[in-house]
Formats: C-alpha cells, sequence, structure tokens
C-alpha cells in the first residue's frame, strides 16, 4: 500500500428504490376490501371523547376561579361554558355524550368475557357511573333553566342544593369521576406515542392539581352563598328565583329525573338482553378449541377473540390499548387453522405494516376464530412501553436485509497487561461510551461489547440503503471520536489506541435470543459471519475500515481513490470483494436520495 492515500470518497449512483426490509414484509398483507365500521366506530368514540373532556376541562377551570371570588366564576361563564348553553354547543355537547355513552354500551355488548385488567375495568364503571350521576345536574341546572326560565348560574345552582349533603357527594362525586374517566381516556389514547413520556409527568401533575383547585373553588364558592344568603335583600331575590319553577315545577322536574334514571335502566337491560340473545344463537354454533404454548387447551364458543379467550382462562398475555387494535403487544403466531381467519382489516392491517409483521402473525383482539386453531403469543408479559411506542416485530424473530458492523481494538489485551485492573476497566469503558454512542446518534443498535470489540446492526427499523448508510456514518463518527479520545488521554497511553472496522450487509435472523436476564436482541446467519472476518481483516491490510462491495452495491457508492481486493473468508466457498479505507473519519457521507 502506498504511505500516503487520498481521502476516501463516495458519490451515490442514480436513485435506487427502496428495498423492503425482510421477504415477509414486503408480501403484501390481505385486507378487507373497505374499511370496517369498527375503525369509523373508533373514530368517533374519540372526537365525542375529546368533546367532552374539553366541556369537563373548562367547567373545572370555572370551578377553580372560586379559590379568587364567586363574582369571577361568575364572570368567566362567558369564555367557558356559555358555548354550551346555546343552540349549536348543545346539540355538539349533547350529540357527544349521548354518542360516546352508546358507543360503551356497544363496546360492552361485544364483549364476550369481562376478565381484563384493573385499569381497564376501572374506566368502564367510571363510564356507566357519569350518566347516573349527570342526571340530577342536568335536570337541576339545564331542564330547569330552559324549562322554566330559572337562573342557573353558580350562586342560584349552589343556593338551590343548601340543607342536602347529599347532593353536594353527588356532585364532589361526579367532578371526580367524569375527569378520571377522561384523563384514562386521553392516558391510554395517547401513551403509544413516541413524545407522549416527555409530557406525561407534567399531564399528570396538571390531572391532579386541576379538580383539587376545582373542589376548593366550589367549596369556597359554598361558602360566600351561604354569607350572602344571609343578606334580606339577597334572600328575597334568591327567593324570586325559585318561585319561577314552584312546587307543580319542582315536582315535574323530579319525575323528569325518575324518568331519566329508567332510561337509563331500560338500556342497560336491553344490553343484557341483547348478549344473552347472542350467546344463545352463538352455543348453536358448537364448540372449538384454541391451543396455546404448552399444549394447553381452551374450548370456547365461536364469537370471543382470541384475545378474550386467554384472558377468560387466565393465561397471560399482553394489551396494553385494552383490545382496541391501538398498539400490537398482544399480536400471535397463527399455527394450524390459519387458513379459516378471514383477512385483517384494514385498521388491524395498518398496525401489522407498521411492524412489518410476518403473514402468519395477526393481533389477537382482531381475530374471533370459528373453528379450532393454534396460537403463539409474541409480547412479554408485562410489556416494555419503549417497544409498545417503537412496536417493531424484528424481536420475536424476523429474517431481515440489514448491515452488520464489528469494531475491535488493535493490540489492546497486550497493552492492558501492563496497566492496573482499574484503569483498564476506565479505559474501556471510556471507549464504549465513544464508540457506542457514535453508533445510536448513527441510527444503529449495540448488539453487544464482546471483550474489547463490538458488534452493531443497522437498517432495523429502515430500508437496507439508509441503514448502510448509517453504518458508514456511524464508522466515521467512531474513528473520529477515536481521534479525541486519543488528543484526552495521550499521557495515560503509551500509544495512541487503534481500531479496526468491517461493515457487510446480507440477510440475518434477528431476534431476542438468550435466557434471562442475559436475553437480548442480536443477529445470526452467514451475514454476521462474514461481517466479523472482515473486521478481522483490517490488520492484515493495515486500514482503519473494510467494507464489502455488496455493501457498496447496496447505496450505489463509487470510493474514488480506495484500493479493492478480493479475499478469501473463512466459512465460504468463494471470495468476495472488499474495499479498503485508511481513515474511516475521512469518508464523506452522502445521504440516500428519496
Amino acid at each position: 500500500m502506498p504511505t500516503t492515500t487520498p481521502p476516501a470518497r463516495w458519490r451515490m449512483r442514480d436513485r435506487l428504490p427502496k428495498r423492503a426490509k425482510s421477504p415477509q414484509a414486503a408480501q403484501s398483507l390481505p385486507t378487507a376490501s373497505a374499511t370496517p365500521l369498527s375503525a369509523h366506530v373508533r373514530t368517533v368514540r374519540v372526537i365525542s371523547g375529546l368533546v367532552m373532556f374539553y366541556y369537563v376541562l373548562v367547567h373545572l377551570s370555572n370551578h377553580a376561579l372560586g379559590n379568587i371570588s364567586l363574582d369571577l366564576m361568575e364572570a368567566a361563564q362567558p369564555y367557558t361554558v356559555e358555548f354550551f348553553r346555546k343552540n349549536l354547543g348543545t346539540l355538539v355537547l349533547g350529540g357527544a355524550a349521548v354518542t360516546h355513552f352508546f358507543l360503551a354500551l356497544w363496546a360492552i355488548h361485544l364483549k364476550r368475557r369481562f376478565t381484563m385488567p384493573l385499569w381497564e375495568a376501572t374506566q368502564i364503571i367510571l363510564g356507566l357511573l357519569i350518566p347516573l350521576l349527570l342526571v340530577q345536574h342536568i335536570v337541576a341546572a339545564r331542564i330547569a333553566r330552559e324549562s322554566f326560565g330559572a337562573e342557573s348560574g353558580y350562586t342560584y345552582v349552589i343556593w338551590e342544593m343548601r340543607g342536602d349533603a347529599w347532593t353536594y357527594v353527588l356532585q364532589v362525586a361526579l367532578l371526580v369521576v367524569a375527569w378520571t374517566h377522561g384523563c384514562m381516556g386521553i392516558h391510554y389514547w395517547l401513551r403509544f406515542r413516541a413524545w407522549y413520556p416527555i409530557v406525561a409527568r407534567p399531564f399528570a401533575i396538571f390531572a391532579i392539581i386541576l379538580p383539587i383547585l376545582a373542589l376548593g373553588g366550589f367549596l369556597q364558592a359554598v361558602r360566600e352563598v351561604n354569607r350572602l344568603s344571609e343578606n334580606p335583600r339577597w334572600q328575597r331575590a334568591l327567593d324570586a328565583n325559585a318561585a319561577t319553577i314552584g312546587n307543580d315545577g319542582a315536582m315535574e322536574l323530579a319525575r323528569l329525573e325518575i324518568d331519566l334514571f329508567l332510561i337509563l335502566g331500560g338500556v342497560a337491560l336491553a344490553v343484557l338482553i341483547g348478549r344473552m340473545v347472542r350467546r344463545l344463537l352463538e352455543r348453536r354454533r358448537g364448540i372449538i378449541q384454541v391451543v396455546f404454548p404448552g399444549g394447553i387447551v381452551v374450548t370456547t364458543n365461536p364469537g370471543p377473540t382470541v384475545l378474550e379467550v386467554s384472558r377468560g382462562a387466565h393465561l397471560p398475555h399482553a394489551s396494553v390499548c385494552g383490545g382496541r387494535a391501538r398498539c400490537s403487544t398482544c399480536r400471535v403466531r397463527i399455527g394450524q387453522g390459519a387458513e379459516h381467519i378471514p383477512p385483517p382489516a384494514a385498521h388491524e392491517a395498518r398496525v401489522l405494516t407498521r411492524i412489518g409483521a410476518a403473514p402468519n402473525v395477526r393481533l389477537a383482539c382482531q381475530i374471533r376464530p370459528t373453528q379450532d386453531i393454534e396460537v403463539t403469543p409474541l409480547f412479554p408479559v408485562p410489556p416494555d412501553m419503549d417497544e409498545v411506542r417503537n412496536p417493531v416485530d424484528y424481536h420475536q424473530g424476523r429474517e431481515m436485509e440489514i448491515a452488520v458492523m464489528f469494531a475491535d481494538l488493535r493490540g489492546f489485551t497486550t497493552a492492558s497487561e501492563h496497566q492496573l485492573p482499574y484503569d483498564t476497566v476506565f479505559l474501556l469503558n471510556r471507549y464504549f461510551k465513544e464508540m457506542g454512542s457514535a453508533i445510536q446518534i448513527s441510527g444503529g443498535i449495540v448488539d453487544k461489547f464482546i471483550g474489547d470489540g463490538i458488534m452493531a446492526l443497522f437498517g432495523l427499523e429502515d430500508d437496507i440503503v439508509r441503514g448502510t448508510t448509517n453504518a458508514l456514518r456511524a464508522a466515521q463518527e467512531m474513528s473520529t471520536r477515536l481521534r479525541a479520545l486519543n488528543n484526552e488521554l495521550e499521557h495515560d497511553l503509551k500509544e495512541p489506541l487503534k481500531i479496526g472496522i468491517g461493515i457487510h450487509t446480507g440477510v440475518a435472523i434477528v431476534g431476542d435470543m438468550g435466557w434471562g436476564a442475559a436475553r437480548s436482541l442480536t443477529a445470526i446467519g452467514d451475514t454476521v459471519n462474514t461481517a466479523s472476518r472482515i473486521e478481522g481483516l483490517t490488520k492484515r491490510f493495515e486500514c482503519e475500515l473494510l467494507v464489502s462491495a455488496e455493501a457498496a452495491r447496496i447505496i450505489g457508492a463509487q470510493f474514488d481513490g480506495c484500493e479493492r481486493r478480493e479475499v478469501a473468508v473463512r466459512g465460504r466457498n468463494t471470495e468476495i470483494e472488499v474495499i479498503l479505507i485508511p481513515e474511516a473519519r475521512d469518508l464523506k457521507i452522502v445521504d440516500p436520495v428519496g
């Protein structure tokens, strides 16, 4: 090799088409021809819930102003809840409330079993309590005003509640129940977003503080109304407002409350009867068997989802979203019986596509087997929320086209023999920190540290073109950081640290392997072995980086001024071509087009 070599430069060829992450990912999932009703139902449920959450939010905010004064509470009403008292606001809020309530009943009707996590049961119970607690408030504060022209400001409503401790309890319970149900809905809706952990803590603090302030403002307003009612002029004004309703009006409002409770009871009875009728019809369709790992067989009627079957049998099964197809944690691998399952609907197909699921992987919350089926849950219990927010299917084992990097310190073992153990550990940890950070910021994943060596994977969450580009970027950053580390430790090192890096691309089997605490994400296969062998050749060719010609071909790069060699690699019958790059930091990285 010449003593001086021009900087390694590479340029992109014409734009290349993006490649699928794996042969499985390249296959298109069969989907239903039209968007199912359930997908629209989910959207409507979210929108109606947000409308009601906004109303509760501004209502509690208005209550909180009572900590300052009752007059401020009254003055703020036109800017908070007044819109919802107008015809359009009433239509929006009332429509959202009725829609959300009946969609909740519909969801309950669809459930075959009520074995579920505590948080899901709590959310359902709180949601069902809201209409019951809301009846008296609607009748006293809204219908009385609309039907009889009674004043429904804070002062009058609080005065009407005087002497009835049960009414106060109901109002406080309504406040706590409605806000808790809404916050739970927001939390379980957004917690899959990658950015949610950033706002989760502030949201939790706000969710706790606001109802406390609202309750304090309400109690302060009660004290102020009691004080004002001692004034005879205020008492006459309040009595005059109450007279607009009269005894007959009060009896009519009381009957209306009873009628509303009867309507709610009738709706609940209708749901119960509907579930009983459906159960009888499903029993006529016979019994099926769902086979779980370990030979566990659960017999059931057709109709329940696989998730409901496993929960009913008390088998551990992850499901972060509660079976709403918002996450992929309940996914299962289908064995025998897969041919009898309908293709995924649009919302399930979107989730499966996002995680790059294999064709035999489905969401347990969405498949309702009608014949015997064999399933294997793929997600650990309890689930890792980082994996939920960044769902990928390769943890359970996939064949993928990836870029593999191996890096090794040159001569470190010999040099460490003359160092104290503490110094050796300190130096290695500093080295690993810099190299690991370089890999991570370049889009790679550190597979493992092996002695003084490193194995890293690229392209697990990108196409292979970008993955290979990121591997080269990581090599460049590692070389740059190693030079800086040598400068920092020049007084502690007899000789500068040297590194050898090998990069190769190809198909490998990726997944979580190992046992217990030693289980971790890794890759195996000929591609991994070849990358390791290429890294070992850097010592022979006295260069810092060796890139296989296959990796260069994938990114469409021409490494101008770099030597190419045909080399024999142990374990392969044919020679492979590699590109010698003396200094990895001299690479000129060009992002792939598109």
